[in-house]
């Protein structure tokens, strides 16, 4: 995380359009506590904005807990951090639980 966000600022200093990197997160980094302090350190640190940023995630990592799922996707979504599921339709999860996940954009 930390090494994308210097990375997308590396690129900024060197004059190149705004690029947004995506950062593969495994359903256990997912499921830290600190995931949000983590992403902001990290955007923090680097100087750069969240919509620069962008969370992949599996969709078994989403599903395995939908209601906490849902919360930390809203404080990423608040955030301005991308987030996209990886392999949607692959695992168990189905279009109606879609709803928990809406965008606050």
């Amino acid at each position: 995380m930390r090494e994308a966000c210097r990375q997308i600022r590396t690129w900024h200093g060197y004059g190149l359009p705004p690029v947004r990197i995506a950062v593969n997160v495994s359903a256990t980094q997912f499921r830290q506590r600190d995931l949000i302090d983590i992403v902001h350190r990290a955007l923090v640190d680097a100087g750069i904005h969240a919509s620069r940023l962008e969370i992949e995630l599996t969709e078994s990592a989403v599903m395995s807990n939908p209601e906490e799922s849902a919360e930390t996707l809203a404080q990423l979504s608040r955030m301005g951090v991308a987030v996209s599921v990886d392999d949607f339709g692959t695992g168990y999860s189905s279009m109606s639980c879609l709803h928990r996940f809406r965008s606050t954009s």
